[in-house]
């Protein structure tokens, strides 16, 4: 059994043990060599990535680019909500129209009904747009720009693995649809 050599340690990348020097070890590729200075240095390095990027998330101009993208986006939703619906009016109406020409029978007018059904669900989109807008953690899951920032999260509030083949969009879509339903979750 080789001897390790005094005073000369490796460390074993994903693990993080030490191990005392022997030259089968140091040709392996999962282990590097450790000393004090260089994993004291190597600490600090990465504490002070760490903060930079705790930094990053509080800040206020991402954060409002994040809100703002929100406000924007529940403005078109509600837009193209009221225009869809309009149309689906128009060709109810359309067909009314010609059942009358066909029977000779009035058409049932439920226009003022479908624009009350509308406006109730455009004020509930709204509500709901100002309430995301307003939530710490919808809005640090917007302001992410990683994909392990992402799958850490998905990890951390609701105990599943995302797939990190999907794009940052499609990760960042899943865990706001998650997200969504808990906020909105009717109990």
């Amino acid at each position: 059994m080789p001897q390790a050599e005094p005073g000369k340690f490796l460390r074993q990348v994903g693990t993080g043990r030490v191990y005392g020097w022997t030259e089968r070890l140091a040709k392996r590729k999962d282990f590097v060599d450790i000393d004090t200075d260089v994993a004291e240095s190597r600490m600090e390095a990465t504490r002070e990535q760490l903060e930079q990027r705790f930094a990053a998330l509080k800040n206020p101009k991402r954060i409002s680019d994040a809100k703002q993208r929100i406000e924007t986006i529940t403005k078109l939703a509600k837009e193209l909500t009221i225009i869809e619906k309009d149309l689906t009016i128009a060709e109810d109406t359309e067909r009314r129209e010609a059942v009358q020409a066909v029977t000779g029978e009035p058409p049932v007018q439920m226009i003022d009904e479908k624009k009350k059904e509308i406006n109730t669900a455009a004020m509930e989109e709204e509500r709901k747009g100002k309430i995301l807008s307003g939530n710490f953690e919808y809005q640090k899951v917007l302001a992410m720009k990683d994909k392990k920032a992402i799958l850490d999260y998905l990890l951390a509030a609701f105990g599943e693995r995302g797939d990190a083949r999907n794009s940052i969009e499609n990760l960042r879509f899943i865990t706001l649809a998650k997200l969504k339903a808990r906020i909105f979750e009717k109990v």
